[in-house]
């Protein structure tokens, strides 16, 4: 009745590391820090993860960073990849960044469903919470942009005392 798993079912791959938000609450606190420590997936190094997901038995991806629309074209470059392995993907991102033109290349590309944080209703709040002014305008006009692509928009929240 019950099957052992070889592997996870889903994984998270981070295409880059930097972010263009300043979260509060964000775990990595360190990536603000030191500019240097921005580092972008290579092509090569793709291919090997994506092989070696494929190898384990990995059904779906989560494509994160940082703010993986910092790195298009290798959010892009990894999504070719994952199709080529028949393994599903999803994105977690701000959605900050987001411009119609590269909806529409991350639709053709296979995205259906990406994640992204309002972190209040309240523009002030938002702003705060993500160090960022303006920021609450461009999460939520990059959630239209998406959604006016095709792509399903889930929207979570981070449960603070601010």
């Amino acid at each position: 009745m019950y099957k052992t798993l070889k592997a996870p079912l889903a994984v998270h791959v981070e295409v880059n590391t930097f972010c263009n938000q300043r979260c509060r609450h964000c775990y990595n606190f360190w990536r603000a820090s030191d500019p240097s420590l921005d580092v972008k997936l290579s092509q090569e190094l793709i291919n090997r993860i994506v092989n070696q997901l494929a190898i384990h038995g990995i059904f779906h991806v989560i494509l994160n960073g940082g703010e993986p629309l910092m790195n298009v074209d290798g959010l892009l470059a990894m999504m070719e990849k994952l199709r080529s392995k028949d393994i599903t993907f999803s994105l977690n991102s701000t959605l900050a960044l987001l411009k119609p033109e590269t909806a529409q290349e991350l639709k053709k590309a296979g995205l259906n469903t990406v994640l992204a944080s309002l972190l209040s209703y309240d523009p002030n709040t938002h702003d705060y919470l993500t160090s960022h002014k303006g920021s609450f305008q461009k999460v939520t006009s990059g959630v239209r942009i998406a959604k006016e692509a095709g792509i399903r928009v889930a929207l979570n929240m981070v449960v603070s005392r601010r």
